[in-house]
């Protein structure tokens, strides 16, 4: 994006790059903001909370999840004893976690989902635990929580994620300190074990015993456990805290925002989301005019085999929504140099290229289209119905055939393929134009689900001009 309008501008053109893979939405809105939502009231208190008392919010935490527990395992109750720095665990089974705990050679745990436990210890010397103050676990599949001493240390609730977990010296002791993990997933701890350690203030690692003690508890699969609110890629506001509020002064002539897929089960949500990050940054950025250059959701999963619903193109719906409803905000649309089998796909040039283009509209006036085709009505015409786009550099067209793939005209919720033929601004549906047909649509490959791509709504059955909001802004036809 730099390097195309610096070779338009032929001026020098700057970024500072602020990110985290995986991330939420709500991680880069300021609390502030947050809690002007009442859905966030309760996490941005608690991380208020961990901002001054950290082990009271710990301690709340750990309470908020015992109860899930309670609610979910009968067993709970009665397994909170192994939690203890005393219990006898010599009866539970041993295992040195390299991996999955399925491809541990274990029995028992061979095709398991659900609930295990682990336990076991770390000795050290009076200086390392008047230093000690975190503990690292590396990777854990899925959902975890973490002892030491049997005071509760943190959790974690992503696979990939990395557990380190900060503790108060005070948990620590010299000579041998027990850690216990609570694990309902599919895998445990499955990283090696030179990275699972007690780091310290002094800059030293004391690496865990690597044998454990397991147990295993309930068979369980499907269920899941809420992130504590300051647990990083699904926490609120700490990487605004972290990332943004500290470059918030540099003053700043547009953002570039390329975010969405960690939202894409809540794309009506996203319609409030993103128009609060943007007012958000403005405000606390003193630009109340600064420019947002959005790139939208790209396509990723199997190709579609039948008409159904998309998270993905719901969520690409309130990006368009939250550019058209702004003045100062501009649209990038990827879905066309997508990858179904990458959800990292590798056509960043044209990603960058469509966002400058957006930025060369919006931020420096000039007289060009700003991003890529746009339904903006539908009508019937005869027994057809006509979509007309704004926005097509001269006219749609279509590569390797007559029609464009992948259009469905719905009646409510059902819908059906539909033949679909460019014309100058248009693309016609021959025949679809029947009474009961409320919407129309276009499927693509996301999220392994149809996509949304526009849904206007019929259901008023005027003859002519019929026009209602649009699912998604098209990048090709």
């Amino acid at each position: 994006m730099a390097r195309s309008l610096q070779e338009k501008l032929k001026i020098p053109v700057g970024f500072i790059d602020s990110y985290w893979g995986g991330t939420t939405i709500q991680s880069w809105i300021s609390g502030d903001s947050l809690r002007t939502l009442k859905t966030y009231e309760p996490g941005v208190a608690q991380l208020a909370l961990l901002a001054t008392s950290p082990a009271k919010a710990k301690a709340e935490q750990n309470r908020r999840e015992e109860a899930w527990w309670d609610a979910h395992d009968p067993s709970a109750k009665a397994q909170r004893a192994w939690i203890a720095p005393d219990f006898d665990d010599s009866a539970w089974g041993s295992i040195t976690p390299t991996g999955s705990w399925k491809g541990a050679g274990i029995a028992d745990l061979a095709d398991f989902d659900g609930v295990v436990w682990y336990r076991t210890s770390v000795t050290l010397t009076a200086a390392q635990a008047a230093s000690a103050n975190a503990l690292r676990l590396g990777p854990i599949d899925t959902y975890d929580s973490a002892w030491i001493n049997g005071t509760y240390v943190g959790s974690g609730t992503i696979p990939w994620m990395w557990r380190d977990y900060e503790a108060p010296a005070a948990i620590f002791h010299p000579g041998r300190n027990i850690v216990v993990l609570r694990v309902l997933g599919s895998g445990g701890l499955t990283g090696t074990p030179q990275y699972r350690g007690i780091a310290t203030a002094s800059g030293e690692f004391i690496p865990l015993n690597p044998q454990w003690r397991y147990r295993v508890g309930m068979r369980a699969k499907g269920l899941s456990i809420a992130a504590a609110p300051w647990t990083p890629p699904t926490s609120l506001a700490t990487l605004y805290n972290g990332m943004i509020a500290p470059v918030r002064d540099y003053g700043f002539t547009m953002v570039a925002w390329y975010q969405g897929e960690a939202n894409g089960d809540a794309g009506k949500e996203y319609e409030t989301l993103l128009p609060l990050l943007m007012a958000d940054w403005r405000h606390k950025f003193g630009e109340p005019e600064l420019p947002f250059m959005i790139a939208q959701l790209s396509s990723f999963g199997s190709v579609a085999t039948k008409p159904g619903h998309s998270g993905w193109a719901e969520l690409r719906l309130a990006q368009s929504l939250s550019v058209q409803h702004d003045k100062h905000a501009g649209l990038a649309v990827t879905i066309d140099v997508g990858d179904r089998t990458d959800i990292h796909p590798t056509q960043k040039t044209v990603v960058g290229e469509r966002l400058a283009r957006a930025a060369r509209a919006v931020v420096y006036g000039e007289h060009i289209t700003p991003g890529s085709p746009e339904a903006v009505s539908v009508t019937r015409s005869g027994a057809d119905l006509v979509i007309r786009f704004r926005n097509t550099g001269g006219g749609l067209r279509t590569y390797s055939s007559d029609n464009a793939i992948g259009f469905e005209a719905c009646a409510g919720e059902s819908c059906s393929y539909a033949t679909a033929t460019p014309q100058g601004d248009t693309i016609i549906l021959p025949g679809a134009g029947k009474p009961e047909i409320t919407k129309v649509r276009v499927e693509g490959h996301t999220d392994s689900h149809s996509s949304d791509a526009f849904n206007l709504d019929l259901s008023q059955r005027r003859a002519n001009n019929v026009r209602k909001r649009l699912i998604e802004q098209i990048g090709c036809a």
